[in-house]
């Protein structure tokens, strides 16, 4: 009896151990669409990054945000040209699992882990079929959220354009944008290749791809300069998710966009300039 107490003792405090040992992930991420997140899906990126702290066995944390608070500073200002580490960084995540790109300003906040190509694409009610390029916006109205590239490059394109020809942007900081478009609230929006399919797929009757716009991009996702460890496992996540047909990614992105991660990336190779 002696013996199997003592035995239960030991199994007990290795659990202990374990747990104490087990490392954690404490990531943020905002809303998928800027919507409320049914059940069953989540957003590729909280599924992703879940399947990363599994297959490394992490205990994930996860702090749900606004796309604005992952750049705020300590006074809860975006300073785009100044170079700082988010607040949030400094006391709440080591990774943020939204899609983002790589462009200079962000780099000078985070160290960021590519993840695949980019391109933004115009989207328009499907009765539209006749806007095919950038001249044919004139005077028509879209929206988009600050401090992300789809607002400017917009704005670029809107300056391209010039004042005669250019078309009314508004901002929208709470994102859902296609579910302003669907009410004819917007007349056109611009997404992301991987929303712009998601959209599409889910509202194939009622929206359609127009055309693209602005130069190539490559997205990522954000990760602590004091985390290079985690920084270095993302990126073998994500080289090992891209080899495997048959990986976790891959299933994910069959799940939302229709294709597979390797899919997808062979569909917007077609588009790049």
């Amino acid at each position: 009896m002696k013996n199997l107490l003592i035995i239960a003792y030991l199994v007990g405090q290795l659990g202990v151990a374990n747990a104490k040992d087990q490392k954690i992930l404490r990531y943020c991420y905002t809303s998928w669409f800027g919507r409320a997140e049914p059940s069953d899906k989540k957003g590729p990126e909280v599924e992703l990054i879940e399947a990363f702290a599994k297959i490394n066995s992490m205990k994930a944390i996860p702090t749900k945000v606004t796309w604005e608070d992952l750049f705020k500073d300590d006074n809860g200002k975006v300073i785009e040209t100044a170079e700082y580490l988010p607040k949030l960084m400094k006391s709440t995540c080591d990774i943020y699992a939204t899609n983002m790109t790589l462009i200079d300003w962000r780099l000078r906040k985070f160290d960021m882990v590519p993840f695949h190509a980019g391109r933004i694409f115009i989207i328009t009610t499907a009765d539209r079929k006749n806007i095919t390029t950038s001249q044919q916006l004139k005077g028509l109205k879209t929206a988009a959220t600050p401090h992300t590239t789809l607002f400017e490059s917009l704005q670029a394109l809107n300056e391209e354009l010039g004042e005669k020809n250019g078309f009314e942007l508004k901002e929208n900081p709470l994102g859902g944008t296609d579910k302003l478009l669907l009410a004819r609230k917007l007349d056109f929006i611009a997404l992301d290749a991987s929303q712009a399919l998601q959209v599409v797929r889910e509202h194939s009757e009622d929206l359609r791809i127009a055309f693209p716009i602005g130069k190539n991009q490559t997205i990522g996702w954000a990760v602590s300069p004091k985390r290079k460890d985690l920084e270095a496992q993302l990126l073998s996540f994500v080289k090992e998710q891209k080899e495997n047909p048959k990986s976790k990614a891959n299933e994910i992105y069959k799940k939302y966009f229709g294709v597979s991660l390797l899919e997808y990336e062979k569909l917007l190779s077609r588009t790049q300039e």
